[in-house]
């Protein structure tokens, strides 16, 4: 069976590549060329296209009060990026907490949504800043939400023709804080057992104006639980409203993902998680100014 590889030099050639039957991607590498070991020779893809080339997709900008970040963005660009950490902290850190240095300087931004793994650092934090994914196939352009993007264990909305062009989001108002938080079998080099991101901001009374919080690695998407945080802590963060917030996430992983071996020591640690991602948060966090 003949196998060919393509490196294009402008994103129109990639496009005019990804067209043909059989063709895959080829971004950082870090999960296809894991992957390729344990494919049969029938199962590996026959066109295999290198999206390493394309300096258009490796720019992080921000235009129209939006922020844009190319597919080929690796993990240590955004961790590093100026622009990153000025407009979401909590992004840079997730970036920043991905694997190892290596991994970071390979494995892509465009490369983590297409993969959709549950255990995926930046996609509770692209689900809490609203972030959208513009995709672009040799007919077609489109975007759709990360939240809508992501549609299960290694499954998207991505079709077979199309490459991730670019992730972007609304560049968040003054006096957002808060915080990305992960627990992993150890300190570093650990692919997440839970992650997660909260968002708060407080008006000028100090009432708390506004709360996001999404869950990740606890179920096969991330789960954002902003509707019920926000219903539940409009007349304050009081300790009881924020035990009853982290029991109804609880529940909502149990709901979705079920009872298993893990159970024992996963749901006390979303529990905990929940409380610790509103309170680091909360006290100041990582802030935009």
């Amino acid at each position: 069976m003949e196998r060919t590889y393509h490196r294009p030099q402008s994103l129109e050639w990639a496009l005019e590549e990804m067209a043909n039957p059989g063709a895959v991607l080829l971004a950082g590498g870090t999960d296809l060329l894991v992957q390729w070991r344990e494919l049969t020779e029938a199962e590996k893809p026959q066109r295999i296209v290198d999206l390493s080339g394309l300096d258009e997709l490796r720019q992080i900008r921000e235009e129209d009060g939006e922020v844009v970040i190319g597919s080929m963005v690796t993990h240590r660009m955004l961790a590093q990026s100026a622009v990153i950490r000025s407009v979401s902290p909590p992004l840079a850190e997730a970036a920043f907490s991905v694997g190892s240095p290596q991994i970071r300087n390979r494995g892509t931004v465009g490369g983590s949504l297409a993969n959709a793994s549950p255990a995926a650092d930046l996609a509770p934090v692209l689900v809490a800043l609203g972030a959208r994914v513009c995709l672009e196939s040799r007919n077609t352009r489109r975007e759709l939400p990360v939240s809508a993007f992501l549609q299960g264990m290694n499954k998207t909305a991505l079709e077979s023709a199309e490459i991730i062009r670019s992730v972007k989001f609304s560049a968040p108002a003054p006096g957002l804080q808060g915080t990305f938080q992960k627990v992993g079998r150890r300190n570093a080099v650990a692919i997440a057992r839970l992650n997660g991101v909260c968002l708060v901001r407080r008006d000028a009374t100090g009432r708390l104006d506004e709360v996001t919080l999404v869950i990740g690695s606890a179920t096969p998407t991330p789960l954002d639980m902003s509707q019920e945080a926000r219903e539940l802590l409009a007349q304050g963060p009081e300790p009881e409203a924020l035990r009853e917030l982290a029991l109804r996430t609880v529940r909502r992983v149990e709901e979705i993902a079920g009872v298993r071996a893990s159970a024992r020591w996963k749901f006390p640690a979303v529990e905990n998680l929940v409380l610790k991602l509103f309170r680091v948060s909360d006290e100041g966090g990582s802030e935009h100014e």
